[in-house]
């Protein structure tokens, strides 16, 4: 078992404005389990369930576009609690549940110390201003998942919000079917890369486009055609 520690460090912003001048490391307390609004509280656990929080060594965060999008002026940065912690994916370490012991961490497939990685719920990003740019969250469970072992922290950081939004656009709105064309705009982003695996996995035919550079990991992932990515 880990060694309790009262402190942590984080990225933290005090104020909308250009990321280098608002981001700065802060010392803050480890994060405890948060505390809602009952509405707020009703929407989750209709949402998530009633799971125990697990308390998280972050060991690897990745950045979204979302998350520097807290930081600018304009766009839905008017809507994020300041300070606030940007950050929305992890990888990391399993400490212990929060509200919870042992035997609840066993029955949601998980253990102290097991490498995990995951999501932060929005409504907690929002209105309690977390993020995973700190060395220790607080995470929910449905959005926390084992490693698979063959894994860095740095891959597995960068795999729910790209992943799922891909997921959702091809499969649950696209209602994509082996067999269909689809044609993949810019396959080496973050998005595009997972796009382009589904698409392979679920047996279409994909398209894309990329810059030179690229060519070669998209060949890797079995592209049918891929043709040269001119920016405006």
């Amino acid at each position: 078992m880990e060694k309790p520690v009262s402190s942590c460090k984080a990225w933290r912003f005090s104020s909308n404005g250009i990321i280098t001048d608002s981001l700065k490391i802060h010392d803050i307390p480890i994060p405890s389990t948060p505390s809602f609004p009952s509405r707020v509280l009703r929407s989750l656990l209709k949402s998530y369930g009633p799971h125990p929080r697990i308390l998280i060594r972050v060991a690897a965060a990745s950045l979204n576009p979302v998350d520097y999008k807290m930081i600018y002026p304009g766009s839905a940065a008017f809507l994020v609690r300041k300070p606030g912690i940007p950050g929305s994916d992890f990888a990391g370490v399993v400490v212990c549940a929060l509200d919870g012991g042992k035997e609840q961490l066993e029955a949601l497939g998980l253990h102290v110390g097991m490498r995990v990685y995951g999501h932060l719920v929005t409504e907690w990003r929002m209105l309690l201003g977390t993020g995973t740019l700190s060395q220790y969250i607080v995470a929910y469970p449905p959005l926390i998942l084992p490693m698979p072992p063959q894994l860095s922290f740095e891959e597995c950081s960068s795999v729910f919000l790209a992943g799922i939004t891909s997921w959702q656009a091809l499969v649950k709105v696209g209602k994509l079917k082996a067999g269909q064309r689809v044609f993949i705009n810019g396959g080496s982003s973050g998005t595009g890369v997972w796009a382009v695996q589904i698409c392979k996995a679920m047996g279409a035919y994909v398209s894309t486009t990329c810059s030179e550079s690229s060519r070669e990991m998209l060949a890797g992932l079995s592209v049918d055609e891929v043709g040269d990515f001119l920016p405006p």
